[in-house]
């Protein structure tokens, strides 16, 4: 019983800042400020819900657009990653070549986890949990992006929050929103599909 307790009371405090989040993000940034100090219920639930924020980085910052690069990246850096990664683990179990091991260890070193190892065609759970590390990876990408994607129509969503954070101050409404919309986006997508990852997970190594 004490246990579940412990548990419960871990996710409550690892749930809590999302969930503070998503309310601030129906705020404005006078009153997500007013009620913060001293702490009572009004710090946690918005007295005025608008959708202003939500509105705005739509209108004003086009994070429209950068969801879109985001998707367009994410699913092609998916693709091409699958391809790559299932017709190197079919030359590494099928064939031997000079440095194979030297090769394979560096592989192996490059990923936590070794997507490589179990031939493709025997496993679909192994395929679908690759396909999520890689779409988690891309989609929280920051540097990369960054580096290449200079021009605001290029941004994908990890730099366009950035935009929220201005020489004058943070749109802190404006960022809790976009925040929001960029985290539901890879849980509408994981969730489903959550079974599948466990399974490729429990299943990645090489047996025999």
């Amino acid at each position: 019983m004490v246990l579940y307790i412990v548990c419960v009371l871990l996710c409550a405090l690892m749930i809590f800042p999302l969930l503070w989040g998503v309310t601030s993000s129906f705020r404005t940034d006078d009153e997500l400020f007013k009620y913060l100090m001293p702490l009572s219920w009004k710090t946690f639930v918005p007295q005025n819900i608008t959708f202003d924020a939500y509105i705005r980085i739509f209108q004003e910052f086009s994070f429209g657009k950068a969801i879109g690069n985001t998707v367009i990246v994410t699913s092609l850096t998916i693709i091409l990653g699958l391809i790559i990664n299932s017709m190197a683990g079919f030359a590494f179990a099928c064939f031997d070549f000079p440095l194979k091991k030297v090769l394979y260890a560096v592989i192996l070193m490059t990923f936590m986890i070794p997507f490589e190892a179990i031939a493709l065609p025997l496993s679909v759970p192994v395929t679908i949990s690759a396909a999520l590390m890689i779409f988690i990876s891309q989609w929280n990408s920051y540097l990369w992006p960054l580096i290449i994607g200079m021009s605001k129509d290029m941004q994908v969503i990890q730099t366009a929050l950035g935009s929220f954070q201005q020489e004058r101050g943070t749109l802190w409404s404006y960022l809790y929103a976009a925040t929001a919309i960029s985290a539901v986006i890879p849980l509408v997508i994981f969730l489903p599909l959550q079974k599948y990852y466990v399974e490729g997970i429990t299943s990645s190594g090489v047996k025999g």
